[in-house]
């Protein structure tokens, strides 16, 4: 694929993202263990539109406390390619493929259902080419392409504190060692 994310953010790069998701961590996790536990909705899944799946993700949440939570999500398909293709000026093909699988830590700020969310991670995103063999009537991958980008997250966060629906809406910027690609993205699902 040409564009912004042909390069992945290089051996330093990926040290200095994890760094900073692991000095996150040991901070937010030793500020909450003076606070008062509460009981809070440790599980959710959602929906994400844009955001940091790209164009679109379902998503996996687990809190670790009242303010720090972690999120695996997934996107794939030809239709995310086409529209990443428009995006990023790659080579289509009838039988491309486009996966995106976003790892992000997620940092809530605020009392109540209201809440300012703030969050970085990495985006590993696998890209394929491939022709139709019509003797097999199957799929040969002829070309793979695998990144990793990084991803951030900053914006407004609903959830109630024990269960319930979530909406998320915020600013979640991609970004390499070829450049940062402004993004925002819409969140509703539920937690429990």
């Amino acid at each position: 694929m040409n564009g912004w994310c042909d390069r992945s953010l290089g051996r330093g790069g990926t040290r200095l993202v994890l760094n900073i998701i692991i000095g996150c961590c040991i901070f937010w996790g030793s500020c909450e263990a003076s606070a008062q536990p509460r009981a809070i909705a440790k599980n959710s899944i959602y929906f994400e539109l844009l955001g940091n799946g790209f164009f679109y993700s379902i998503n996996y949440e687990r809190a670790f406390n009242q303010s720090l939570r972690a999120r695996i999500g997934f996107m794939s398909g030809q239709f995310a390619y086409e529209a990443i293709c428009s995006l990023i000026h790659c080579g289509q093909d009838d039988e491309d493929r486009f996966n995106l699988i976003p790892l992000m830590l997620n940092y809530t700020h605020g009392q109540g259902q209201h809440k300012f969310e703030t969050g970085l991670g990495l985006a590993f995103t696998l890209s394929s080419k491939g022709e139709f063999d019509f003797d097999f009537n199957d799929v040969i991958i002829i070309d793979q392409t695998t990144k990793l980008v990084g991803a951030a997250t900053i914006g407004y966060r609903f959830q109630p504190e024990n269960r319930g629906m979530v909406f998320r809406a915020g600013f979640t910027p991609l970004f390499s060692d070829k450049g940062v690609l402004p993004w925002g993205g819409l969140t509703v699902g539920y937690a429990w």
